[in-house]
């Protein structure tokens, strides 16, 4: 039976279609930059998709620092924002990026993950 859920647990991790966030040691913000296709989201290759490993009762902050037509989800928590505070409930989100309205050319972002106390610059 362990056996099985570590195979489980490897499989899942194989198939993850996120890039993971790095959180520097002993830092609680990175940030994540990167260009959104103009697909839209309708469109699976026109969502960026990023993983955040938090712990559980931790504040998180996601804010949208740099795209004018980008928007994120996170599934669970809000659709189509370009700013998040919640308090973690898992141990990992999805940040979903895509364009809000499709049909331009690509066009840049740039977010901003803070974990802990302290809000997004502004």
């Amino acid at each position: 039976m362990l056996c099985t859920a570590s195979l489980w647990s490897f499989s899942a991790i194989a198939q993850d279609p996120c890039t993971s966030i790095p959180m520097p040691s002993g830092q609680n913000a990175a940030e994540v930059s990167g260009t959104a296709p103009g697909h839209g989201r309708e469109d699976d290759p026109g969502i960026q998709c990023y993983s955040l490993a938090v712990s559980r009762g931790q504040p998180v902050h996601v804010r949208l620092m740099g795209g004018e037509n980008v928007a994120i989800t996170i599934p669970d928590v809000g659709d189509a924002r370009d700013e998040f505070e919640f308090v973690a409930k898992q141990d990992r989100y999805e940040l979903h990026v895509f364009q809000l309205f499709p049909g331009g050319g690509d066009e840049a972002f740039r977010i901003e993950v803070r974990t802990g106390g302290a809000r997004p610059g502004r």
